[in-house]
């Protein structure tokens, strides 16, 4: 199985991927979609479930054929494939690892645990995005939320992520 990212109008990931699905069922068996939900928390305590990669939706499939292509070009919402549609790559190497992680916690990802000295590096300690290093870029600790730079799908990318429980490292830089 190999799998590729696909750019959809954001806000409308989940609707893509319902579509991606009925619209290929019946000829491409095979053929999985998947969009990645995180949850956060309020300033009050209350959960919510927001994208993890807003705008990315995800599909799996044994082998890319052109008329898979021409048919999801065709959905509504469709954006493009990456790297372009005249060059569509799978995920490989440290991509497809991190995504086959996502994988593994499900479309509904948890809390994640961080770790941190604040101005350094993080471990992410537990959850979906365990064993990711990056920087912190914001903390608010009223919201119990931190803003993170990491490395993943091959880009950097900024995440914000709520913590339960924050502890020092003691890793320098």
């Amino acid at each position: 199985m190999k799998y590729y990212c696909l750019m959809v109008r954001t806000g409308e990931e989940e609707r893509f991927k319902q579509n991606a699905l009925e619209a290929l069922r019946d000829d491409f068996p095979l053929f999985s979609a998947y969009f990645f939900r995180k949850k956060m928390r309020t300033n009050k305590g209350l959960f919510f479930e927001q994208a993890l990669f807003p705008g990315y939706v995800f599909c799996g499939i044994a082998r890319l054929e052109a008329e898979i292509v021409a048919r999801v070009r065709r959905l509504h919402g469709f954006y493009r494939f990456l790297m372009s549609n005249t060059d569509i790559r799978p995920l490989a190497g440290e991509s497809l690892s991190v995504f086959e992680n996502f994988l593994r916690c499900g479309e509904n990802l948890g809390l994640s645990r961080l770790r941190f000295e604040p101005g350094r590096r993080i471990v992410v300690t537990g959850g979906p995005l365990k064993g990711l290093e990056g920087n912190i870029i914001a903390v608010n600790k009223r919201q119990r939320r931190v803003t993170v730079r990491l490395d993943m799908m091959g880009c950097v990318s900024r995440v914000d992520m709520c913590y339960e429980d924050v502890t020092e490292t003691e890793s320098g830089r």
